[in-house]
């Protein structure tokens, strides 16, 4: 429902090897300056091959083209433990650490 109620804010991005989609993930514009890469994943066929990395890197360059200023990568912990291979990954392509905030309804 949410891709079809504000599909300018949702982006849809697939990298291909040899016609065979190996990385995919769904982009959120969170305002004119920011994106937020809501969740990302890639074929485990093609580690060898690092998909995950230039498919990043692409929606880096196409993001920066277009006037973004900021890509938020998300948390990097699992059960509120820091993820350190996840850390390490977001950090190597250029991530800085950065505070979040959560704000739940409670019914």
């Amino acid at each position: 429902i949410l891709l079809r109620e504000f599909p300018s804010r949702f982006l849809l991005f697939g990298t291909f090897y040899k016609k065979v989609l190996v990385a995919c993930s769904i982009t959120i514009v969170v305002s004119k300056d920011d994106i937020y890469q809501f969740i990302w994943a890639h074929d485990k066929r093609y580690d060898n091959k690092s998909p995950l990395l230039y498919h990043n890197y692409h929606i880096h360059c196409k993001m920066k083209r277009e006037g973004y200023q900021k890509i938020d990568y998300g948390v990097c912990t699992l059960d509120g433990k820091l993820n350190r291979g996840n850390y390490q990954f977001k950090k190597e392509m250029g991530g800085k650490l950065s505070k979040k905030y959560y704000l739940e309804y409670i019914y």
